[in-house]
């Protein structure tokens, strides 16, 4: 994605827990998943949880809207959408590793990116 636009659109956070709502918006000028370009924008809503340990993020988890995404870029149809208007079918493999997309990072960061 390029011309990407990242906006935090609420978070809370628990102990050593913070929850982050997060929205993204970037045109798909570049390979994704394996597929080409499509040249399309897109919105895509996600949640992170990180986990806070000395005040370092220790772990995150990370689930956005995959589907929704793929849609969007016209690689998926739509609910009604015929078919025929994909550039190019992802395989059975692919759908499946979607369907429950997470990152996992482990790192020492400082909060506040310092």
């Amino acid at each position: 994605m390029q011309t990407v636009e990242n906006a935090i659109e609420d978070q809370v956070a628990e102990g050593d827990t913070v929850v982050t709502l997060w929205t993204t918006h970037g045109t798909n000028t570049g390979s994704l998943f394996g597929m080409p370009a499509t040249n399309k924008p897109a919105t895509i809503t996600g949640i992170t949880i990180d986990h806070i340990v000395g005040g370092k993020i220790v772990e995150t988890w990370t689930n956005f809207d995959a589907l929704g995404m793929l849609q969007q870029l016209g690689v998926v149809p739509a609910p009604g959408q015929s078919s025929l208007h994909r550039l190019q079918p992802l395989s059975h493999q692919e759908l499946e590793s979607l369907r429950d997309c997470k990152i996992v990072c482990v790192g020492t960061a400082p909060l506040g990116g310092g």
